[in-house]
């Protein structure tokens, strides 16, 4: 009985022993398994902190960085004894998504990279085909570019859509090769405001910038008719009280907001001062001073003309130009305008010009015109579309639908 006694009073002092044993046992294994579990997420987060860091340093992107750790972590807590491959793991990872980020990120420099404008002086564009056809030329080679079929008839619809309410001419051309497009560039229409962006253009380029005035210089109100062209005499110029305006303010409500008496005050004044000799070295012969009015019949060529002559202003580093094309830029009214940013890629395209409209009773002052700059992707284009369409949405949505067909065909002026 004593054994067994003794049996039972050591059986009852070694069943804690052993149960204790067990619970260190696990214990022990817990805290391992917390460990490997903790070192884990600091590599990661060390990890990641040191890729983060690189990427900062780099400009690359760390969008992919929960995923990169989620997989090294996961690969870590799986097989402990591999955790010294983490940060090979991770490195990997990034390095594969670094290396397409920067290339991406080069592929996007290179699309919007400023491509430099070749010297292009209005009389080149002399060489633009003329016809009813649609034609391809080029300004600098002997060899037109080849026109997608696909673009070609694009355009040609979009042409045939506003010819049924009246002509329609076109030159458009990339500023850098000199390849463009052209259609009909040799009829004439009523260009009515279009007129005002060049006209805007000589009396910077060729008054202001010459030191023969600024852009304070005063401009008489002309409100009767005293060998010129009276203004509005219920417009609020003359009837302000004021009898003088600052060329600058006529400029850019001339400009912007397409007034007909700020820009005929302009004409008065300034048209005698040179113009002739302006419009002459240019080359545009439909265009001259005519006492009868401001505004003249003209074609997409001599269009084109003019504003190869702005671009090549507007490029320049002069006070003036910079001016002059921060207006250009504002223009409430742009067909050209509303076309291009109707197109996915042309969200970003800036535009300068000055667009002309008006429906008379008379069809030979009917027009719905639109000329200028465009820039997009790190080219600049000019884009001159001129119409006798009567003014009206229809025309002017004829007029943005060729202006977003001829972008879309940009790409094969390169």
């Amino acid at each position: 009985m004593a054994d067994d006694s003794r049996k039972g009073k050591h059986a009852s002092a070694e069943t804690p022993k052993k149960g204790n044993a067990k619970r260190r046992a696990s214990s022990i294994a817990t805290t391992i398994t917390a460990v490997v579990i903790a070192v884990a997420f600091i590599a990661a987060a060390v990890f990641a902190w040191r890729l983060s860091s690189e990427e900062h340093n780099t400009g690359t992107s760390v969008a992919t960085t929960p995923d990169a750790v989620k997989l090294a972590l996961a690969h870590t807590i799986a097989q402990p004894n591999m955790l010294s491959s983490v940060e090979e793991d991770i490195m990997d990872i990034y390095a594969a998504h670094n290396e397409a980020t920067k290339k991406a990120q080069k592929a996007e420099e290179a699309a919007n990279e400023e491509v430099p404008l070749a010297a292009i002086s209005p009389t080149d564009l002399d060489v633009i085909p003329t016809g009813t056809d649609l034609q391809a030329f080029s300004l600098l080679d002997d060899e037109a570019p080849s026109i997608p079929e696909g673009d070609l008839k694009a355009i040609q619809s979009a042409i045939d859509d506003a010819k049924g309410l009246g002509n329609v001419a076109l030159a458009f051309f990339d500023a850098s090769t000199g390849n463009g497009i052209a259609y009909n560039a040799d009829t004439a229409v009523y260009g009515a405001s279009s007129f005002k962006g060049p006209y805007a253009v000589y009396v910077c380029q060729a008054l202001i910038d010459e030191g023969k005035i600024t852009l304070n210089s005063p401009v008489e109100v002309v409100s009767n008719n005293r060998g010129s062209i009276a203004i509005n005499p219920a417009s609020s110029w003359a009837t302000s009280g004021a009898s003088t305006y600052p060329t600058g303010e006529l400029i850019s409500a001339a400009v912007i907001e397409s007034d007909n008496d700020a820009y005929g005050m302009l004409r008065n004044q300034y048209d005698g001062d040179g113009y002739d000799s302006w419009i002459a070295e240019l080359g545009v012969a439909d265009a001259p001073r005519d006492p009868l009015t401001w505004y003249p019949t003209y074609c997409a060529r001599s269009a084109a003309k003019l504003w190869t002559n702005a671009l090549t202003y507007l490029e320049s580093d002069g006070s003036s130009a910079t001016w002059l094309a921060e207006q250009l830029s504002q223009t409430r009214t742009s067909f050209i305008r509303d076309g291009i940013l109707s197109v996915e890629d042309g969200r970003d395209a800036e535009v300068l010009n000055k667009a002309g409209w008006i429906a008379d009773s008379n069809p030979a002052y009917n027009a719905v015109c639109d000329a200028g700059i465009v820039r997009a992707g790190g080219r600049t284009y000019v884009m001159c579309i001129m119409t006798s369409q009567p003014d009206c949405t229809e025309a002017r949505e004829n007029v943005a639908i060729i202006a977003a067909t001829l972008f879309e065909a940009r790409e094969a002026l390169e």
